[in-house]
């Protein structure tokens, strides 16, 4: 069912194959996250992006944007305790907020446009994003809430893996554009 209404806003050139296979895989990555051993950073899915179900196929490797309008080099807006979620994301210390920069949905209403469409932040290699990120766990938030991270999802992947093969066990939460 949720590979339909992926199909209906991706990019014209996606086959449904397409659609199911990058939502599969996101899904199925996910899981992955516990007693994984340390990895390197690993960027090739930027090479023919199809880390949304827009399926853009951009090279992002070579300095091409995908759809989201951003390119290989992670542009985080804003990491810190955020109070802003629900009482039981938030609790009394915060979610550790990490909002992404970029966006593949586009929609005219979005609550955070200066961010997802503005691409306001500062680009991140994968060791200052984890660096970045130890340092929130450590300040004593709740979680990890990922906001609209499908089109960064090597970084993340690197993030969560090396954060867990290092012992935290925050809870990450995967705060997506709704695909």
């Amino acid at each position: 069912e949720h590979h339909h209404l992926a199909m209906r806003v991706a990019d014209p050139g996606a086959t449904e194959q397409d659609i199911i296979q990058a939502l599969q895989y996101c899904s199925y990555e996910l899981k992955l996250f516990s007693g994984t051993p340390m990895i390197a950073f690993d960027n090739q899915q930027y090479q023919r992006c199809a880390l949304c179900p827009r399926v853009c196929h951009a090279n992002r490797l070579t300095g091409a944007n995908g759809f989201c309008a951003e390119g290989w080099q992670c542009r985080v807006a804003y990491i810190g305790a955020h109070f802003g979620e629900e009482p039981c994301i938030s609790g009394r210390n915060g979610s550790g907020t990490i909002f992404f920069s970029g966006c593949s949905c586009g929609c005219f209403f979005c609550q955070n446009h200066q961010l997802s469409q503005g691409h306001l932040g500062e680009l991140l290699s994968p060791d200052e994003l984890l660096e970045r990120c130890r340092d929130l766990a450590r300040s004593g938030v709740h979680n990890l809430n990922f906001v609209t991270p499908e089109h960064f999802w090597p970084h993340i992947r690197f993030l969560c893996q090396n954060l867990r093969q290092e012992g935290c066990e925050l809870p990450f939460l995967w705060n997506s554009s709704g695909f």
